[in-house]
């Protein structure tokens, strides 16, 4: 009986690939590579960021968001910390985002976005105070008239 043909990618290597193996990859690699260049074919996924950029796409909509709460535009300010919370999900931005839906007095969404603050075990050290409001005000908009329960 034949041997199926094998290459050995390294003389060292223990376990040879089949041909059938490296032969197709090396198939869809060049079949690719010129999509590729011409930028036809992805190498990443689509709006895949760097962990440098996400961080930095979350510091700047952060920024944003913190001038618009300022300035009183809960709206601008939900929207932009919703963008950081999506590039960089962190305690302190959903609160924040809860906090906009407050304002804004959307109740039934402030009440899920406080939980979803506390669901993200936020560090009770730096962030004592959020939580305590945040359950305060989990409790008060459960009582206001018009909340679902």
């Amino acid at each position: 009986m034949a041997r199926p043909l094998t290459l050995r990618l390294r003389a060292d290597s223990a376990r040879p690939l089949p041909w059938r193996v490296v032969n197709t990859s090396l198939l869809v690699l060049l079949a690719t590579a010129p999509l590729a260049a011409l930028g036809e074919v992805p190498l990443a996924p689509a709006g895949a960021l760097s962990e440098k950029e996400s961080k930095e796409k979350a510091r700047n909509a952060y920024k944003a968001a913190e001038t618009a709460f300022r300035e009183g535009k809960f709206e601008d300010a939900l929207a932009a910390y919703r963008q950081a919370d999506e590039a960089l999900p962190i305690a302190a931005t959903k609160y924040k985002v809860a906090l906009c839906l407050d304002k804004l007095g959307r109740a039934n969404e402030a009440s899920t976005a406080y939980q979803a603050f506390l669901d993200s075990k936020p560090d009770p050290k730096k962030m004592a105070d959020a939580i305590g409001e945040a359950k305060d005000r989990i409790e008060a908009l459960k009582q206001a008239p018009g909340a679902s329960r």
